[in-house]
């Protein structure tokens, strides 16, 4: 699993290298054949939100050169995560809607009703994310229905 984060980093950073850690290393502890690690290099994160404009670019850019046909990457979910619409706006000023356009956000639901998915069972303790990802199966269901 570590070995897998290390490339999909890698790969990331060596086409985005501002946007991403720079990995270091991953390994197994010698002492504890269990225990694993990624190393990355330090990023000191403020609470504060990136700029928009440089960082939705950037964004718009890793999306656009990624050329893995096995990997879709999924724009931001912004409400999600605290980040207004002046951030979806920017981002497809440099990254095109895919068609059908009209169906956008709710293919961007589906994507990430698989992290919602990964959090709940990394987390079973803490029912927000299951929570999360039956609100958003909901609302997907009831979009499939305006269809038939």
């Amino acid at each position: 699993m570590v070995s897998g984060e290390y490339e999909s980093m890698k790969a990331l950073h060596s086409i985005s290298p501002d946007l991403t850690p720079e990995p270091i290393a991953w390994g197994t502890f010698a002492q504890a054949d269990h225990v694993h690690f990624f190393l990355c290099e330090f990023i000191d994160m403020t609470d504060d939100l990136p700029a928009v404009e440089p960082t939705m670019k950037m964004l718009a850019e890793l999306h656009a050169k990624s050329s893995s046909p096995n990997v879709e990457l999924a724009p931001l979910r912004p409400v999600r995560h605290g980040i207004g619409e002046e951030y979806i706006e920017a981002y497809f000023k440099n990254f095109e809607i895919s068609p059908p356009t009209e169906d956008q956000d709710d293919r961007n639901a589906l994507y990430y009703l698989r992290w919602d998915m990964n959090c709940s069972a990394l987390y079973p303790g803490n029912l927000r994310y299951r929570k999360i990802h039956i609100e958003v199966m909901k609302y997907l269901t009831e979009q499939i229905y305006r269809w038939i």
